[in-house]
């Protein structure tokens, strides 16, 4: 999987919503994503925190403004996708599945 801008789609379980990642740090408008993803043959793993920006938003974390949650998934070098679950350390209700696409380099 490459650095850059990825276009991601956070599913949790009574809501979504669209934002930006960057592998580093990222920030869309209603949440901000920051983490470290790793690779090895396809898989990834990593973790990545999760924080409220807009508090109107709806609501992927429940009550909690922010969540650090461990992830596992698959990248498609091919098209350019990765898909991920995402689960809460200590917030074992919280899960949310992500799907993203690369947009761009980083600059």
């Amino acid at each position: 999987m490459k650095n850059g801008i990825y276009n991601v789609c956070l599913n949790g379980p009574s809501a979504s919503c669209d934002t930006i990642l960057v592998l580093s740090a990222s920030g869309g408008t209603e949440y901000l994503c920051q983490g470290r993803l790793v690779e090895i043959q396809g898989t990834l793993t990593g973790s990545l925190t999760i924080i409220k920006r807009n508090p109107a938003s709806a609501s992927l974390l429940g009550r909690f403004k922010s969540v650090s949650l461990l992830v596992t998934g698959s990248n498609d070098p091919q098209n350019e996708t990765f898909t991920l679950e995402a689960q809460g350390g200590g917030h074992h209700m919280i899960k949310i599945d992500i799907q993203g696409r690369y947009l761009a380099p980083l600059v």
